[in-house]
């Protein structure tokens, strides 16, 4: 039960607390934040349903048995058929989950994959290949006069280009949009939009995955922002956003500098990436700030969870005496 609740602290409230500093914080350090709290609603949703169907007492019981005894008591005396519909129950949810998980990956991706076969099939035949010895990632350009650039997951990744880069932005410009893209592929930037789309379909329900699709894909443009401004310089990527845009002309067939085929509002994306990238520097965390980042949202929900049932056991030994 105390794993069953931890859960559900984390799955209700990180996003609210997640959402509410993500305009501060380095998005690095949130995308960190927000995968390490849809592992820890995983781990402890999929451990209660361990410890729910362990025959005997689990063995993490006696961790919280100080804390809990009471409720406990109270648990064990219940009818067997009460504690039996309830495992039934949480397998049946379990399985149903898993199932529809298993459904909605297996759908994306054979749309990623159709995607990468049109552009190994087609662009790579009309598409020019400019060989740059200094990154992994080819670069196939395509003559079209609007400028606009993108990038395919893949082994390798590839970056498409558009020959409307060289036409309208200068050659540092250009650089920039290249270092963006490039950052999503280093980073898996699509990896994680993805992990993120087949868990929002297949639990919507739980508020930590339904709204972590659309945080993401803005923080993921935040952070290839920052990876290109360093390669490059904030002045440059500000500079090169807005010439994109500004030739686009709202151009609604063709996006604009980066991975934001996910983003619930093209619009307001851009004006967060271009309003970031105006202020001042954020500076870089510690690495050992992304660890906490990593572990804060598994031990505050434990915390909590403990303090919880530790606060029902105290009101049911209350009254119940």
């Amino acid at each position: 039960m105390t794993l069953a609740l931890a859960a559900a602290l984390i799955g209700v409230t990180m996003p609210r607390l997640l959402t509410f500093h993500q305009t501060t914080a380095s998005p690095r350090l949130m995308i960190i934040c927000w995968l390490a709290s849809i592992a820890a609603f995983v781990f402890l949703a999929l451990s209660a349903v361990v410890v729910a169907a362990w025959p005997d007492h689990a063995p993490a019981e006696n961790v919280t048995d100080i804390w809990i005894r009471c409720l406990s008591s109270a648990q064990h005396t219940m009818s067997p058929w009460v504690s039996e519909i309830a495992l039934g129950a949480a397998s049946f949810v379990a399985v149903f989950l898993s199932g529809k998980f298993t459904a909605a990956g297996r759908r994306l991706h054979r749309s990623r994959m159709k995607v990468r076969n049109y552009h190994d099939d087609v662009l790579t035949v009309i598409a020019r290949i400019k060989p740059d010895p200094d990154s992994r990632y080819p670069v196939l350009w395509l003559d079209h006069p609007l400028p606009f650039a993108y990038s395919i997951a893949g082994s390798p990744g590839l970056v498409i280009a558009t020959e409307g880069l060289n036409t309208f932005l200068t050659p540092t410009e250009a650089a920039a949009v290249l270092e963006h893209e490039r950052a999503h592929l280093h980073s898996r930037h699509h990896d994680i939009l993805a992990i993120c789309a087949v868990l929002a379909r297949t639990a919507p329900i739980v508020p930590l995955f339904s709204r972590a699709p659309a945080a993401i894909s803005i923080l993921v443009e935040l952070d290839a922002d920052r990876v290109a401004a360093r390669k490059t310089s904030p002045a440059n990527v500000h500079s090169a956003l807005c010439r994109v845009l500004e030739v686009q002309g709202g151009e609604p067939s063709v996006e604009a500098m980066g991975y934001t085929s996910t983003a619930p509002d093209l619009k307001t994306t851009n004006d967060r990436r271009l309003h970031v990238l105006s202020a001042a520097t954020l500076p870089t965390p510690h690495h050992l700030i992304y660890a906490a980042a990593a572990l804060l949202p598994l031990a505050t929900a434990a915390i909590s969870a403990i303090v919880a049932m530790a606060t029902l056991s105290a009101a049911y030994c209350f009254f119940a005496s």
